[in-house]
Order: structure tokens, then sequence, then C-alpha cells
């Protein structure tokens, strides 16, 4: 039976625009509580209460709630509103750290009603976002919707960006909640793209925890992890205790799902410390569900009953219907375990109810397999193949909104990349204005240091025109001769600043000239380069375009419905046969080969590991339902890591598909289909035998049959080849022929697939 951790359907943080982010230390802690026993009861009192809750607000929310209350009452004493809504806010706050959603609304509508009434905007919209998350919590998406949406709009009117960006992340995590992705993504983005201009430890660390959760669904797990490591460090650095709980609650998550269960069970164990520490109950019973569902993975119903009982209490109380389907349906693996149908029927039902109504479509697909697997057990096939049907629908569309995410993160880096440079050639337009605009100013002082020059020589000819006229009154006799020297004189003076003037001035204009000239031809050319550029982007673009239509239909044809529909069709017989185990073996191999090749289609290169798995998946499947017996074998170079060694996905399994349909048609034949790899030089050679009737007999049987002479399967591999091979200048290439003939009998086919040498960075 399936078994499944609960997931978080809210984040802790509450985006107040009151309340700042004040982590202060343990000393200033200690120092405000010194300065509160000595305030009188006024408004400084106020704001030393509000300091102290807001130091304990993400430490100790039980002396957080203290101090809420006592400000509380305080202010309404004083009939202050500003501080009555403050206090409003506090108090809820505290509530819902604890757990204690009911009252938590209680304090969060009573501020509503105040700043309404006193119209204070901003308090409104505060109130709102936390009646949004209060609603979130009860199973109320839409309702929480609407509130978080009022919000935004007055955050957006009033060009409050911080707060815009806590109201994206929480409409984010609706989304995500109902399982749209897409819309989840857009959300956190548009958050992220905000907060990088604030140094909020707080919210950035709550976009991080949530773009984790988004690849965790995606299967990205690398990237899951990146995230969630960043978010703890930011959590540390913010001194959140509450966050960092959450984060570590996360990524056991992510390591259950990735299979490391040793690192899974030590996160979850840390996440409980830091809740206990914090008191928050509402954490801490999801994560007593998560211990309920490892002692269930270790055959412990009566342990596992012990730690879901107790959150199934606290679900009922604060009426969180997400937490209360997700330990619903953990109690229904429980009496599985303990061979009570009846009762694990009863509570999968419960479940499946509640997911119905809060539209939680990826645990649905769970409650499906979780009764295809008990009513196998009891031998009921009509209702084996109404939840096999119901399972398939639903897969599909869960398959569709992941690929639609897939296309929507590549879009964020695409956006993500072309800023960049956008950026980067706008700082360099700027750095040569800048240099523009310094060799102006240089020139400029030049020029006064040549006029201060000037009126240097001026001041000295004003000097010996003096000194000539005292010499005038002595030598009576040379008074006309030297008047007239100096009238002389003083022409060429100014004739000679006249020139210089006039050179000067041209100088400077042919400079001018110069510059503009410069100038035009560096635009120019930057026209011209951005032209080139936008050419060369969009040869890219299409060429990315035509690969990914190319993977599009490669997968389609590999997933064509006549291959799902015999496959379905082999489970319905062998469940006919009573052959429960044989029937669900075949089920998981469906669904892993179908997984398997989602994953692998929505990347540019996957490992050799994961490529053979696909190929043994696909062959076990035909084997299954195909009429002809046949066996197989891979063998690889000892030379070749498979784990490190990447190549294009799904390039092998349409050869091995056109040896089973087309090769292996004679009754009583044993066939058999070898796969080697092996090293040459820089090139990876994969090469494909059987033992059929052979290409060239294919070939003919194909075209007496009806059928097209050449396989669309191998056409469409031929097309993928071509196109990386334009997108990455590689040399992909592969030939297909008979073997040798004996006696002008084929013995069978033969493949040759010649790919680059990979290996991942």
């Amino acid at each position: 039976m399936n078994k499944m951790i609960t997931s978080v359907f809210g984040f802790l943080i509450l985006i107040c625009p009151v309340t700042g982010t004040l982590h202060a230390q343990q000393q200033k802690i200690d120092s405000l509580v010194e300065v509160l026993a000595n305030t009188s009861r006024d408004t400084t009192r106020l704001a030393v209460l509000h300091e102290l809750y807001s130091g304990y607000s993400d430490t100790d929310s039980q002396k957080a709630l203290v101090y809420a209350r006592e400000g509380l009452i305080l202010s309404r004493e004083f009939g202050h509103n500003k501080w009555t809504s403050v206090f409003f806010n506090d108090v809820g706050i505290s509530y819902y750290n604890l757990g204690n959603f009911d009252s938590a609304y209680v304090y969060f509508d009573k501020r509503l009603d105040l700043t309404t009434a006193i119209k204070d905007t901003m308090g409104m919209a505060g109130s709102m976002d936390n009646i949004g998350v209060i609603f979130y919590h009860r199973g109320e998406p839409e309702t929480a919707l609407e509130y978080r949406r009022k919000a935004i709009e007055i955050y957006k009117k009033v060009n409050h960006f911080k707060n815009l960006a806590g109201g994206y992340i929480w409409i984010g995590n609706i989304y995500s909640h109902t399982g749209d992705y897409q819309q989840a993504l857009r959300n956190y983005i548009d958050a992220k793209q905000i907060l990088l201009d604030y140094q909020d430890d707080n919210l950035l660390a709550n976009v991080m925890v949530n773009l984790s959760l988004v690849y965790r669904h995606l299967k990205q797990y690398d990237n899951a992890l990146d995230y969630i490591r960043q978010a703890l460090i930011l959590f540390d650095k913010a001194g959140n205790l509450n966050g960092k709980g959450v984060a570590l609650y996360r990524l056991s998550l992510i390591y259950e799902e990735a299979g490391e269960y040793d690192k899974a069970i030590k996160s979850i164990r840390e996440a409980e410390q830091v809740f206990l520490q914090t008191g928050n109950d509402y954490f801490l019973n999801t994560v007593y569900n998560a211990l309920g569902n490892w002692c269930l993975k270790e055959d412990l119903p009566d342990e596992a009953l012990e730690y879901l009982n107790k959150t199934l209490a606290y679900a009922n109380t604060v009426d969180d219907k997400g937490l209360l389907a997700t330990t619903y349906h953990n109690m229904s693996e429980a009496y599985f375990q303990k061979n009570n149908n009846t009762t694990s029927l009863n509570y999968l039902k419960q479940a499946e109810n509640i997911y119905h109504k809060i539209g939680d479509k990826r645990h649905l697909q769970d409650v499906f397999l979780d009764y295809i697997e008990i009513y196998g057990y009891n031998n009921k096939p009509d209702s084996i193949v109404k939840y096999l049907i119901a399972y398939k629908e639903l897969s599909d569309s869960l398959i569709n909104e992941q690929t639609i995410n897939a296309v929507a993160e590549i879009q964020e880096k695409y956006q993500a990349e072309k800023k960049e440079k956008e950026i980067a050639l706008l700082t360099l337009e700027n750095e040569k204005k800048q240099f523009a605009l310094e060799k102006l100013e240089q020139e400029n002082r030049i020029a006064n240091l040549e006029l201060m020059q000037a009126a240097i020589e001026h001041e000295k000819s004003c000097q010996d025109l003096q000194l000539a006229n005292a010499e005038r009154e002595n030598q009576k006799n040379q008074i006309n001769i030297l008047t007239l020297n100096e009238e002389v004189r003083e022409q060429k003076l100014q004739q000679e600043k006249r020139e210089k003037l006039f050179l000067m001035i041209g100088f400077f204009v042919i400079f001018l000239a110069g510059g503009v000239i410069t100038y035009y031809i560096l635009i120019s050319y930057r026209n011209r380069k951005q032209k080139e550029e936008a050419r060369l982007k969009q040869e890219a673009a299409e060429l990315s375009r035509q690969l990914v239509e190319i993977n599009m239909k490669a997968i389609h044809f590999q997933l064509n419905p006549h291959f799902i529909f015999n496959c379905v069709h082999t489970v319905e017989y062998l469940l006919g046969q009573s052959k429960v185990k044989e029937s669900m073996a075949c089920l998981r191999k469906f669904s892993d080969l179908i997984r398997m090749m989602l994953e692998g289609m929505s990347k540019k290169e996957i490992p050799l590991e994961r490529e053979l798995d696909i190929l043994r998946l696909y062959m076990d499947l035909e084997k299954m339902r195909h009429t002809h017996d046949f066996s197989y074998s891979i063998e690889t170079d000892n030379r070749i890591d498979p784990v490190t060694t990447m190549v294009p996905p799904l390039i092998l399994q349409p050869f091995v598909e056109n040896s089973i349909k087309h090769g292996f048609v004679q009754d009583g034949k044993e066939y058999h289909i070898r796969i080697r790899l092996q090293t040459e030089g820089e090139k990876l050679h994969c090469e494909i035998k059987d033992n059929g009737i052979g290409f060239s007999a294919k070939k003919n049987q194909m075209s007496v049959s009806g059928f097209k002479n050449e396989s669309l399967g191998l056409k469409l591999t031929e097309d993928r080849l071509r196109l990386i091979n334009q997108m990455t200048h590689s040399e992909y290439s592969y030939s297909i022929g008979d073997l040798n003939e004996k006696e002008n009998n084929t013995t069978g086919t033969l493949v040759s697939l010649q790919l680059p040498y990979i290996l991942a960075a």
C-alpha cells in the first residue's frame, strides 16, 4: 500500500504590515525587560511591550502572547486605536504560531473591524492577509485567495513592495496546495524579484522554501535541496526558530522522496526538537504524523497509531482539513497492516472526501492506488477497474500540469538571462558616457588654465605701460617715440591674443565635431550588433522550438494509446486470473516507465544509467504482453560509468521497439536482443542486435502489410539527432542493416549508434 508523509499546507510566517522583523538577541531582550519594570503606564510602555513581543515571536510564542495580551489591555484602557490595532495583530500572530487558528481568526477579524472604522488602509490590508491564512488552513482556498487579492490591490496602490512580495508568497502557497504549480511558480518568482531589492532574510527564506517545494513535486531533488539549504542559512541568520523547523521538515520530505532515509529521519527529529522548544502545536503534530508514517515503513502499525491519534485529535480541534486528510490516509495504512481492511477502507474514504473538497489531486492519486491494493486483496475486480480508470485520468491531468511547470521554469530562466544581458549593456553604455564626461571636464580645466595665463600676461603688460609713462615724464625728448612704440607693441599683443582665441575656438569646434561623429558611429555599430544578436537569438529559439516539437512527437509516439491500452489490458487480464501480485508488479512498472519517460524528455541529456532503466522497464512490459517470447541482455564496457555518462533521453528505445514489433514474428522461435555499449576514443558506440527476420525482411513485410516503409519512431530519432547536431555541433549518427547472411537466410538485424562520449559536469 502506498505510504505517504503529510505535506505542509501552509508556511508559518505571517506577513503583517505592522510587525517588523525584529530578531533581538537575548541581551537586548533582558534590557527591554529591565526598561519595562521601570516604565509607567503610558505609550512608552506600549512600545516596550510590542518590542518584547517581537523579540520572542519567533523563538517563544507563549512568552510573546503574554506581552501582546498586556499591551492589548493597556492600549484599550487608553483608547489608543493605533496601538490597539497593533496588539490585536500581535495576539493573533501569537495564537497562530501556537497552532490555535480559531483564536487567531477572532483577533484578526477584530483588527479588521477596527482598521476599517479608523480608515487605516495598511492595517486593513494586513488583517485581510492574516484572515486569508486562516481560511487557507481551514481548507477553503477560494476564500483565502479572495482576501489575499484584496490586500494585494491595496499594497499596489500605496507602493508597499515588501508586503506585496509577502502576498505573492501566500498566493503561491494556495495554488501549490491545490496542485496548480504553474500559478504557484509565477507568484513565487514575482515575490523573489521584488525581494532582491530588500534585505529581509525571513521573506527571502520563505520564497526559497516554497521554490524547493515546487522542485520537489517536479522530482528535481538537487534544485530542491539547494533552495532549502539556502532557506536554513537565512533562518539561522534571522534567528527564526519556527522558520528553521519548517525548513528542516521540508528537508526531510526531500530526502525521503530521494531515497536517503537516514538523512530524512535525522531532519524530522531535528524539526521535532525545534517545535517542542517554540511550542508550535500545529507543526509539532505535523511532525508526529510524519513519524507515524516512518513507523508504518518499518511495519510497526501500533507505534504508528500512537503518533497518528495525537495528530488526529489536534487536527479535529483546529479544523485543519489538510492535516486531517493526511492523518486519515496514514491511519488507513496502519489498519491495513493490521489486516483490518474494513477500518482501513473507512479511513481511506474519509481521506478521499476531504481531498476532493480541498482539490488536492496529488494525494487523491495515492488514495486511488490504495483502493486498488485493498480491493485486490479482497478479490473485487469491478472496484479495481473503477479506481484504475480514476487513477489513470488523474495521472494524465497531473502529467499535463507538470509539463506546463517545466515550460514555466525554462521561461523564467530565459527572462532572467535576458535581463542580465540588458543590464550589462546598459552598464557599458553608462561607462562610455562617464568617460566622455570626464574627458570634457579635463578639457575645461586646461582651457581655464590658459585663460589664467593670459590674464597674468595682461597684468604684466599693464605694469610695463605704467613704467613707460613714468619714463615719459623724465625723458620728455623721447616721449613721442616711446608712445608710438608702445602703441605698436600693444596692437601686436592684441593681434596675438585674437589669433590665439580664434585658434582655440577652431580647435574646440573640430574636437566637438569629431566627438559627435564618433558618437554616431558607436551608435550605428551598437545597433548593428543588437540586430545581429537578435537574429542569432531568433535562430536559437527556432532550433529550440523544433527540438521541443520533435521531443513531444517522440514521447507521444513512445506513449501511443495502443501500448498504454495493451498494458492496461494486461493488468486487467492478470486481475481476472486473480494474479494480484503480478498485476500490481505490471502496474508499478507501467507507472515507473511513464514517469521516467516524462522526466527524461524534459531534459537535454540524462545519465546512461537512467536510459538503461527505462529500456529494461519497456522490454519487461513488452515481454508480459508480447505473443512471441524473447529475452534480452545489456553489456556495458567496464570503462564506462553509467552514472556520469550522459546521453539524449529515450535514444535507444525506438530501435528496440522496432526489433520487437517487426522482427519477432515467427512462432516457436527463441528470440533475443543483445545491447552492447563501449567507448571508441571520444565516441560512445551502442550496438543493438536481434535474431529476428532481419531489416530487409522487416521492410518487405511492412510494405506488404500496408504500413509505411519507414518507421515513424526511427524517423523521429533521425530528426532528433539532426537537431541536436545543429545545436551542439556534435556528431550523432546511426546505421541499421542485416547481419551477415548464411545460405541466403538472414540471421537478424544490427543497429550501430555513434554518440559523443559526454561526462556530467
